[in-house]
């Protein structure tokens, strides 16, 4: 018998992860598909219960024949390794071949996982290529270097992430396009995902729709680009969600706020300094990082930190800006925060100095591009 192994957090599961299955289970012409939750990964924002991202699993896969939940990890103590579930699968199914199916970004990471050989003793591979992304040179290294073969599954486009799921929530956009029916429903009558709503409808009276679009973009860009990082997402979020919090509010509003640019901020980046002021007062943010995060989204400063670096990058590589290096910055973001950062760095100073004159840009920006492209000291 072959036995296709779906994993994921499934929090929730979309319209993705059910063409994934389908996908895993004509490919590979499998006569059983299990659908395996793990355990909640850490820095994750919006979290749920275990209970809901079973329940939910259970609708989205209820209708679609040879599928099964399977809860080895979801309840397991502890965090769950490939190596040790692939294990015990295969001592519960000895005699079936046990095929694990993993994404293109995981086919790239697989020598880096914990004891892969281990895993490749119990399961062979399959990767759900999407159509016009070349897995090619990923697929010829880890078969020649594990000594395996994997079979590649072509995978429909679909433009849905757990993410963008768990965003449009928050801000109150309509999912229904994304998600099985059953599970839409289940999250509208339990009110999932939600934890910063208000936060958002606060924030939405206080934009144009023009800056809100972009706040919501850069939310977006930001926490695609945190999966690649420590960070938490939940700070991440609030970050990315409240960096143009001042974008909109008149000079003769500033007083509310406290604000006076004593600094004597240039007109472009007043913003950053006002929605310091902003953040602390209208959304109760108190965490340094945050609020510095804030601060330098547009000079950037000597000595940026990863949340700095995620919510400066993520602000001039969301997808509805529109300039010649987007889509490459974009993709740089998403593998490596740091030489993406670097990089949008040096283009917004050069920008800058077209636009305005050397020596009229921010100081705080020249001090940033000081330290990080002629200090050769600097840590990295």
């Amino acid at each position: 018998m072959r036995i296709a192994i779906v994993g994921g957090t499934f929090s929730p599961p979309h319209n993705g992860h059910v063409a994934l299955a389908l996908c895993a289970r004509d490919g590979l012409k499998a006569d059983r598909v299990l659908i395996m939750p793990n355990a909640a990964p850490p820095h994750k924002f919006c979290g749920v219960s275990k209970l809901d991202r079973r329940e939910m699993t259970r609708l989205a896969f209820m209708d679609v024949k040879k599928t099964e939940l399977d809860e080895t990890e979801l309840f397991s103590d502890g965090k769950s390794y490939t190596y040790e579930t692939m294990a015990k699968l295969k001592a519960l199914y000895p005699n079936d071949d046990l095929i694990f199916v993993i994404g293109g970004d995981s086919l790239r990471d697989f020598a880096t996982w914990r004891h892969p050989d281990r895993i490749l003793k119990n399961c062979r591979l399959a990767v759900a290529a999407r159509r016009g992304v070349d897995l090619s040179d990923a697929l010829g290294k880890t078969e020649k270097e594990f000594g395996t073969e994997i079979e590649l599954l072509d995978m429909p486009f679909c433009d849905v992430s757990s993410t963008l799921v768990r965003v449009n929530c928050n801000f109150g956009f309509d999912n229904s396009a994304y998600l099985p029916r059953p599970v839409d429903a289940y999250i509208k009558e339990k009110g999932l995902y939600c934890d910063f709503k208000p936060m958002v409808t606060k924030l939405r009276a206080l934009q144009n729709r023009d800056r809100f679009e972009h706040t919501y973009n850069v939310v977006l860009a930001g926490l695609e680009i945190a999966r690649k990082t420590n960070l938490d997402e939940s700070e991440v979020f609030v970050a990315c969600l409240l960096h143009d919090c001042a974008k909109n509010i008149p000079c003769s509003e500033w007083h509310r706020y406290g604000f006076d640019n004593g600094e004597n901020l240039l007109p472009p980046i007043v913003h950053c300094g006002l929605g310091v002021k902003v953040a602390e007062r209208v959304f109760g943010i108190t965490d340094a990082r945050i609020l510095d995060a804030i601060r330098f989204h547009t000079t950037c400063r000597p000595e940026m930190t990863q949340l700095d670096k995620l919510v400066f990058v993520a602000d001039k590589v969301e997808l509805t800006r529109n300039y010649p290096e987007l889509k490459e910055n974009y993709s740089l973001a998403l593998s490596d925060l740091d030489a993406a950062f670097l990089t949008v760095l040096s283009q917004t100073y050069r920008l800058a100095c077209k636009k305005h004159g050397a020596e009229n840009v921010d100081e705080m920006t020249r001090r940033a591009m000081n330290y990080y492209f002629c200090n050769t000291k600097q840590e990295k």
